[in-house]
């Protein structure tokens, strides 16, 4: 039965370096060692952006647009 303590002690070597490896990602510790990979964010970074611009730079926008009315 010395193999499976050998076992034992392989999955414990691998879940120490995947935690390791988590860290390093700046994941969770235990992102890793679960049974599932950690989901992947699929959306864009360039959607659902917070506008970072002022009140004046967002007017400044607006300022000479003219509406033009329909008939």
């Amino acid at each position: 039965m010395p193999c499976l303590l050998q076992l034992k002690e392989l999955r414990e070597r691998q879940k120490q370096q995947l935690r390791q490896k988590a860290l390093k990602k700046g994941l969770d510790p235990e992102a890793l060692t679960g049974k599932h990979p950690p989901k992947i964010q699929t959306a864009s970074k360039f959607e659902r952006r917070t506008d970072r611009r002022t009140y004046d730079d967002k007017k400044k926008l607006f300022e000479g647009v003219s509406i033009m009315s329909l008939p």
